[in-house]
C-alpha cells in the first residue's frame, strides 16, 4: 500500500500495487532464489479477494508475519518499538552455533515460535507466521552458509540429487550451487554435478546456438555424431551376419524358446518374491530417509531428532507447508511412521524410538487422554525431567551412553515440555499403538 493509496475497500483494488507485480519483478532480478518477507496486516475482512495469504508466487519463498484472517501487530515496548515478527526475524538471524536459523526451515520453525511468544508477552491477539514455499525442497536451502552444519548440506544433496533423477536440471542445477556455496567451494560432488548438469542443458539445445556454461563463457555447440560410410557398413555385416544365422538355428532347434520361458519364469518368481516381501523402492515414497538414516548411522544423535521432525512435517503436509501439529499426528502414515522408527531402534540396539517410549508411557498408566500425573512419571522415565524440573531442549542428552531408555527421538522441540507439546506426544504414543508398532 504506497502513501497515497486508499485504504478504503472500495479503493484499495485501484490504489494499491498487486503482490504478483512485486514478485514478477523479484523473479527477474537474476538471482537463483528469492525470499520474500511480508511484515503486514492482511485481514481479508478489510479489502476485497481473497487476501495475499491464498496466493502462491511461484518461484519465490514467501514468509508471512501472520496466517490468513489474523493480524499482524506493533509492540510500542522500548526494548522493541517495532513488529513482532520483524523483530523475531532480526533476533533469529543473529543466532550462532546450536539452533541457528541457518536454512529457510529452521527459520521459519523458529519465527513460528517466537512470534506468539512475544505477542503473549506484550498483550497482544495471537499472531502466527505463515509460509508459501514451492518446491518443498526449498525449505532446505541455506541462508546463512557460515552457519549451516553437515546435515543441512547433506539433506540439500539428497534433494539434488532427487531433482536430476525426475529431469528437473535447473533446480538441481540451484541446490548443487548452493550445496558448493555452503562448502566453501571445496566440494567436489557439487562440483561435478554443476559441470555434467551445464554439459546435459547445452547438448540438449539443438543448432549453431552458442549456450553459456556454469563459469558464464560461451560454450561451442555440440559436433553431430560422423555418418557411417558404406565401409562401416560392411564391417558391421560381416559382425552381423553370424550372430543371424546363430539365432536362426536356435530358433530351428527350440533351444531359444526355451532360454526365453526360463528367464520369463525367472523374472515373474522375482516380482512375486518382491510382492509378498511388501519391498518399497525410494521411488514409491513420498519422502525418502536417507539423510536421516546417515545422520544416525554416524551416531549424530540431536541432528537426527530434528531431521525427524522435518521428515515428519513433510510426510504430513508436503504441500501446504505448516508445521506438524495434533490432527497431523493423529492421522499420520503408519508406514512412514513404522519407517522412522525402525531406523531409530536399529541404529539405537532397541534404546531409542517412539515404539520405545509408547512401551514405557503405557508401563506408567499412560492412555490416549493426556493427565499431569502420568505426564510427570514418564518424564522422570525417558530423562526429559530431572530432579523435579523438565530439562530444555539443549539440556537433553544426545548420546547413545544415557542411562535413560526411551530419551530419543525428543521431536526437535526447542520450546519447554508445556501442554501443547505434551499433548502432541501423547497423541504421537497412541498413534504408534494404533499402527501396531
Amino acid at each position: 500500500m504506497p502513501a497515497d493509496a486508499d485504504p478504503h475497500p472500495d479503493g484499495v483494488e485501484d490504489t494499491a500495487i498487486p503482490l504478483y507485480l512485486v514478485t514478477e519483478r523479484l523473479r527477474r532480478c537474476g538471482a537463483g532464489n528469492v525470499i520474500l518477507f511480508l511484515d503486514a496486516c492482511r485481514s481479508q475482512e478489510s479489502s476485497k479477494g481473497k487476501g495475499i495469504g491464498e496466493e502462491k508466487q511461484k518461484g519465490v519463498i514467501t514468509i508471512f508475519s501472520c496466517s490468513p484472517n489474523e493480524r499482524s501487530y506493533e509492540i510500542e515496548n522500548e526494548r522493541i518499538q517495532q513488529g513482532s515478527f520483524t523483530y523475531a526475524l532480526l533476533e533469529s538471524l543473529k543466532i550462532q552455533g546450536e539452533g541457528n536459523c541457518a536454512t529457510v526451515e529452521r527459520l521459519y520453525n523458529r519465527l513460528r515460535h517466537q512470534v506468539p511468544d512475544i505477542n503473549r508477552q506484550f498483550i497482544k491477539p495471537r499472531q502466527t507466521p505463515y509460509a508459501i514455499v514451492e518446491p518443498a525442497t526449498k525449505y532446505h536451502l541455506i541462508l546463512l552458509e557460515k552457519n549451516a552444519n553437515l546435515s543441512d548440506i547433506v539433506t540439500l544433496k539428497n534433494d539434488a540429487y532427487r531433482a536430476e533423477v525426475e529431469k528437473n536440471i535447473e533446480l538441481a542445477r540451484q541446490l548443487w550451487i548452493r550445496v558448493n556455496i555452503a562448502a566453501s567451494g571445496s566440494d567436489m560432488e557439487a562440483v561435478d554435478a554443476i559441470s555434467r548438469l551445464s554439459n546435459a542443458t547445452n547438448y540438449s539445445k539443438s543448432g549453431d546456438e552458442q549456450t553459456l556454461n556454469f563459469q558464464g563463457k560461451k560454450s561451442p555447440s555440440p559436433k553431430l555424431p560422423k555418418l557411417p560410410t558404406s565401409q562401416d557398413f560392411v564391417k558391421s555385416l560381416s559382425f552381423i551376419i553370424p550372430v543371424i544365422l546363430a539365432i536362426l538355428t536356435l530358433l530351428s532347434s527350440g533351444e531359444l524358446s526355451i532360454l526365453e520361458n526360463k528367464e520369463n519364469t525367472k523374472s515373474t518368481k522375482i516380482k512375486q518374491q518382491e510382492t509378498n516381501n511388501n519391498i518399497t523402492t525410494q521411488e514409491d515414497k513420498n519422502v525418502d530417509y536417507l539423510t536421516l538414516e546417515y545422520l544416525l548411522k554416524q551416531e549424530q544423535w540431536k541432528e537426527a531428532d530434528e531431521e525427524t521432525l522435518s521428515t515428519m512435517v513433510k510426510v504430513s503436509n508436503q504441500e501446504k507447508g505448516v508445521l506438524l501439529d495434533v490432527e497431523s499426528i493423529k492421522n499420520f502414515p503408519c508406514s512412514e511412521l513404522r519407517e522412522i522408527n525402525e531406523l531409530w531402534v536399529k541404529y539405537s540396539n532397541g534404546k531409542f524410538g517412539f515404539s520405545v517410549q509408547k512401551e514405557i508411557y503405557e508401563s506408567v498408566g499412560g492412555t490416549k487422554e493426556y493427565k499431569d500425573k502420568v505426564w510427570i512419571e514418564f518424564g522422570d522415565k525417558v530423562g526429559w525431567r530431572q530432579l523435579g524440573t523438565w530439562l530444555k531442549y539443549n539440556e537433553l542428552t544426545f548420546n547413545i551412553n544415557t542411562p535413560y531408555r526411551g530419551h530419543l527421538p525428543a521431536f526437535g522441540h526447542k520450546s519447554s515440555w508445556d501442554k501443547v507439546v505434551c499433548e502432541f506426544c501423547v497423541n504421537l504414543f497412541s498413534r504408534t499403538k494404533n499402527c501396531k508398532l
